[in-house]
């Protein structure tokens, strides 16, 4: 983006675009038709203005992009007298100048340019940096904590003595190998009943009734004393809070998506949202301009670089992000209206040390069919009850997919999210407890799309558990490490929770089998026995869990639907198969996630 690019824009143009038409339907297409107009003056107005002179003028020397991005500055050309800047509200100038670091007695003049193409001639100058650093910033900066390394050389040379030594015990001592094996399935069961017995415990122990924004048109959290503070609606009161929305090939839930944004009890000035799509996505880029967004609405184009993944477009937004905190939503969600004003009086009360809150999730197409039940089954009982559990016992938690709430500065200093980890919320979550940040659990809903097409379904918890086993293997590089940064607590934490997840995913396949070989060959029949109480005796405490998971959320009449949970189960397990299958061969693919299949028929704001 030279000099000459934006040639086309005079004062007189700076003026003519103050002068704002009314809110009106026709005002609003007037200033689009405007817009275009003079977005067709940048692409052919090539020539200097009269009176200037571009000869002898140089592009200033580049440090950061990411400033002139959060900042919104272009810098247009320049030399040791006079820097000139392409700017879109020249109110806030000054100050933005500062935050670049700009130093006392530079001169500089500015041209006026409407958001929206600012935003576009920043992405065609800086994207593909910026794109560039979104992929790789981590990598560079922390490689043990990336997972574009995969399983490293040392862990697959482990891996593949474990396999060897296991096949050679079954040929030459099948019995004592099918004993072992047996113990070692039990002792993981066991483990995982006791520490989800515990999880129960601590989860309904801290309960708190769940939060419905009907109820209480204030936002309030509980603070440290334990009285309730509202949180003021004054612009002046608030922080400006950025929304990072990706999407990919998802026309059909852009309209709700708009919406539900609409829909937030938050100041609209105070309101920074990023709608972040590929650049190559023209079905749902035309859905969005098929749109009357707002003012704060801002299309992002994420740059065609390896990987193509979510979180890489997240951190291609945090680029952009000029909000003191930072929420992430995905396509199909709708969050409580006062949800942002919750987090913000929740970061308040909690201190410096809470990075992150996770809203909780759940479901409005809960009984659309069985498997929609099952999901809202188990999405109650995670959300509601298990991580809360973890909160309360002082473990790492992994964060869901959506709803997560930052302090943004925090955000950019850890490295923002993993784009090589196909769960980057749960990776990001332990980083942060790696780095002594604590993440909490706030009292509002975020309503997703529950899935309602088993090989859909399939397809996404594939990528879940593989990605469940990635963060495992990824933050094992370093044992002791690991150890001295969490500390013994949070260790054992860590490893039955994300550890006790990718050992069920692979020894839930091989229990039924193994314990049914026990019985028919009549290896110590009681032992086998035993081991077959010990898994239904876990599967019972699932469901346990999953019942009250439902009882906390209300959804009473979904606790007759518990007898088709051992189907779902079985789902999980073919999904255990095809990650362990995918870790190796492709552990970086992506499996998307379709949405929008019941979306607009059932919505609540449909």
């Amino acid at each position: 983006m030279g000099w000459t690019a934006l040639e086309g824009w005079s004062f007189s143009d700076r003026a003519a675009h103050r002068s704002k038409p009314k809110d009106t339907e026709r005002g609003r297409e007037q200033k689009h038709e405007d817009d275009k107009s003079n977005l067709f003056c940048i692409q052919i107005n090539n020539a200097a203005p009269s009176g200037r002179r571009s000869h002898g003028l140089q592009t200033p020397a580049i440090h950061n992009p990411e400033l002139y991005a959060r900042n919104l500055l272009l810098p247009l050309a320049g030399d040791q007298r006079l820097i000139e800047y392409a700017t879109c509200d020249t109110e806030s100038t000054a100050a933005r100048l500062c935050a670049l670091g700009a130093e006392k007695g530079t001169r500089f003049s500015f041209r006026y340019i409407p958001k929206a193409v600012l935003i576009r001639a920043i992405e065609s100058r800086f994207g593909r940096h910026l794109a560039e650093n979104a992929a790789w910033r981590l990598a560079w900066e922390d490689p043990q904590c990336s997972a574009h390394l995969g399983i490293i050389y040392i862990q697959r040379i482990i891996l593949l003595l474990c396999l060897g030594l296991i096949a050679g015990c079954a040929v030459m001592v099948p019995a004592a190998t099918l004993s072992v094996s047996l113990w070692v399935i039990g002792l993981v069961f066991a483990a995982m009943t006791a520490f989800r017995f515990v999880l129960l415990g601590a989860g309904l122990l801290g309960w708190r009734p769940i939060h419905y924004p009907a109820q209480n048109d204030e936002a309030e959290e509980t603070t440290a004393n334990g009285t309730e503070s509202p949180v003021a609606g004054a612009c002046a009161d608030l922080p400006v809070y950025t929304i990072l929305a990706p999407l990919y090939d998802e026309p059909e839930v852009v309209p709700q998506l708009i919406r539900a944004f609409s829909a937030l009890d938050y100041p609209a000035e105070c309101l920074d949202i990023k709608l972040l799509l590929e650049e190559d996505d023209k079905r749902t880029l035309a859905a969005i301009e098929a749109l009357n967004l707002p003012p704060y609405i801002e299309l992002l184009h994420v740059p065609n670089l390896a990987p193509r993944t979510k979180p890489k477009a997240c951190n291609y937004g945090l680029a952009f992000a000029r909000g003191a905190f930072t929420v992430i939503f995905d396509a199909e969600d709708i969050p409580d209206p006062d949800q942002l004003k919750r987090a913000v009086a929740k970061f308040a009360a909690t201190g410096p040390e809470t990075a992150c809150l996770q809203a909780r999730l759940n479901f409005y197409n809960p009984r659309d069919n069985w498997l929609t039940r099952q999901f809202t089954l188990e999405y109650s009982m995670w959300f509601d009850l298990l991580l809360p559990g973890l909160k309360r016992l002082g473990l790492p938690i992994p964060l869901g997919g959506t709803s997560n709430h930052f302090r943004t500065d925090i955000l950019r200093a850890i490295g923002g999210w993993d784009p090589y980890n196909v769960t980057e919320d749960a990776d990001l979550g332990l980083r942060l407890a790696r780095r002594g940040y604590r993440c909490d659990i706030l009292n509002s809903t975020t309503y997703e799309e529950a899935n309602s097409e088993t090989l859909n379904w399939l397809r996404q918890r594939t990528r879940w558990q593989k990605g469940y086993m990635l963060t495992w293997l990824v933050h094992m590089r370093h044992p002791l490490r690991l150890l001295r940064q969490l500390g013994m607590w949070r260790m054992l934490g860590f490893q039955l929770f994300f550890g006790g997840t990718v050992l069920l995913a692979i020894c839930t396949p091989l229990a039924i089998p193994l314990l049914l070989s026990g019985l028919v060959l009549c290896l110590d029949p009681i032992l086998s026995l035993l081991k077959f109480c010990t898994l239904i005796g876990g599967l019972g405490t699932l469901s346990l869990c999953v019942i009250a998971g439902a009882i906390c959320r209300g959804n009473y009449d979904l606790i007759a639907d518990i007898w088709r949970t051992p189907f779902y189960w079985l789902l999980t397990m073919a999904a255990n198969i095809r990650a362990v299958w995918q870790l190796f061969q492709c552990p970086f693919y992506w499996e998307k996630t379709r949405h929008g299949l019941n979306l607009l028929r059932k919505s609540p704001m449909g």
